[in-house]
C-alpha cells in the first residue's frame, strides 16, 4: 500500500467514525480553525497537522476509493468511513516501515521547522558561494523576510565566514549522525551550495524511487527533529539555534478568542464576558476550549473542579471513545456539562498516537 493511503487509513482509524473525510482534509492542509485544532488534540493526530498542504480534495477522494476497493475501510450509511480488520492489520505492518513518523510533529514544529529551513538553507547557500568567491548567484528564495534575516545575521569578514562554516559543519554533523542514512541523505540533497542547486522533493522522490508524499513528510520529520534537538540542547547547538530564534509560532488565537482571553486575565467570568460582548455563553465556552488547546499554562480549575476532572477522565477511559455523548451518559450527572468534558479532554486527552 502507498504511504499516502496509510496516512488516510490511520486518520480514519483515529477518528473512529466521529469525523467525516473533510476533517482529514482540513487537518492535513493545516487549517487553523478551532474545530481542526481541537480535533488534532482530541484524537491524538496533531502530529499530522499541515503535513500534506498540497493535497487536493479530489486526490483525497481518489485515495479513499482505493482504500474502499481494497477492503481496508467500509462506508457506513451516513457516509462515515470505518477501518476494517484488514485495515487494522495493514497499519500494524506499516508501523515499523514508517517509524520516522515518531519524529513528526506538525502542530508543534510545523511553522518553526519551515522557518528554520528557509533561513538555514539560504544562509548555507550564501556562505558556500561567498567562501568560494562566487558572488553572482541566484538566491534560492525570494521571500523578503528570509532575505532580510540572513543579511542581518551573515558574517561580514572572510575569517568570520570560515569560522561560521566550521561551526555549522560540526553542529549539523552531530544531528545528522543521529538520523538514518536515508534521512541524512535527503537533508543533504535538499541543500544548495556553490556547486549545485538543491533537489526538489519531486526530484528526490524520482532519484531514490520513492513516493513524493513519503519524501515530503519524511523531510518535515527531519526538520522537526532538528528543531526539537536544537531547542532542547541549545547550549550544544548555539549556531543552529539562531535560525529558530523568534521564528513563527503555531499558537495563534483567533481575534475574538484573544479578546476573551484578555478579559479572563482581568478576572471576568464567562457570564460577564458574554454580557459585555453581547455573545452567547456557548461562544465564550468555545473560546475557552480554544485557549486550553493553545496555552499549556492555562488553568481549567476555575471551570472544572479537580474531583469532576477526575470523574471525566475515568469516564473517558471506560467509554473507550472520544464521543462526548458517550462520556456524558457514563457520567450520569447533570451538573457536569459538555463544556467541562471538552475542556478536560483538550487538556488531558489525545496523547497516544
Amino acid at each position: 500500500m502507498k504511504f499516502r493511503n496509510n496516512i488516510i487509513l490511520y486518520l480514519i482509524k483515529k477518528f473512529d467514525g466521529n469525523r467525516s473525510l473533510a476533517a482529514c482534509y482540513h487537518l492535513l492542509k493545516g487549517k487553523k480553525t478551532s474545530q481542526t485544532i481541537q480535533d488534532g488534540k482530541l484524537f491524538a493526530v496533531s502530529f499530522l497537522f499541515g503535513t500534506l498542504k498540497e493535497i487536493e480534495k479530489q486526490e483525497l477522494t481518489e485515495w479513499t476509493k482505493e482504500l474502499l476497493s481494497t477492503g481496508n475501510v467500509v462506508e457506513k450509511e451516513n457516509g462515515i468511513l470505518m477501518i476494517t480488520p484488514k485495515g487494522e492489520q495493514q497499519l500494524l505492518s506499516a508501523r515499523e516501515k514508517y517509524d520516522f513518523l515518531q519524529k513528526l510533529d506538525g502542530w508543534t514544529y510545523g511553522d518553526s521547522g519551515k522557518c528554520f529551513w528557509d533561513r538555514f538553507s539560504l544562509y548555507f547557500q550564501t556562505l558556500s558561494n561567498l567562501i568560494a568567491d562566487k558572488n553572482n548567484f541566484i538566491p534560492i528564495t525570494k521571500e523578503q523576510s528570509t532575505l532580510t534575516w540572513v543579511k542581518k545575521h551573515f558574517p561580514s569578514s572572510r575569517i568570520d565566514r570560515n569560522q561560521a562554516a566550521a561551526i555549522i559543519y560540526n553542529e549539523i554533523y552531530q544531528i545528522l549522525s543521529s538520523l538514518t542514512e536515508q534521512e541524512a541523505t535527503i537533508f543533504l540533497m535538499r541543500l544548495s551550495g556553490c556547486h549545485r542547486i538543491g533537489y526538489t522533493i519531486e526530484q528526490i522522490a524520482s532519484i531514490l524511487g520513492l513516493e513524493k508524499e513519503y519524501v515530503s513528510v519524511l523531510f518535515q520529520a527531519i526538520l522537526h527533529q532538528f528543531v526539537s534537538t536544537i531547542t532542547t540542547q541549545k547550549e550544544q547547538f548555539p549556531m543552529l539555534h539562531q535560525f529558530i530564534e523568534n521564528g513563527k509560532r503555531n499558537l495563534i488565537l483567533t481575534e475574538s478568542t484573544a479578546y476573551t482571553y484578555r478579559m479572563i486575565k482581568k478576572g471576568k467570568s464567562i457570564e460577564d464576558i458574554a454580557r459585555i460582548r453581547r455573545l452567547k455563553r456557548n461562544t465564550i465556552e468555545d473560546h475557552l476550549v480554544e485557549i486550553a488547546v493553545h496555552d499549556p499554562s492555562f488553568s481549567i480549575e476555575p471551570y472544572v473542579a479537580k474531583a469532576v476532572r477526575e470523574k471525566i477522565i475515568e469516564a473517558a477511559g471506560k467509554a473507550n471513545s472520544m464521543r462526548l455523548r458517550d462520556i456524558k451518559q457514563l457520567l450520569d450527572d447533570e451538573r457536569i456539562s459538555y463544556f467541562m468534558i471538552r475542556l478536560v479532554l483538550m487538556v488531558n486527552g489525545g496523547n497516544n498516537r
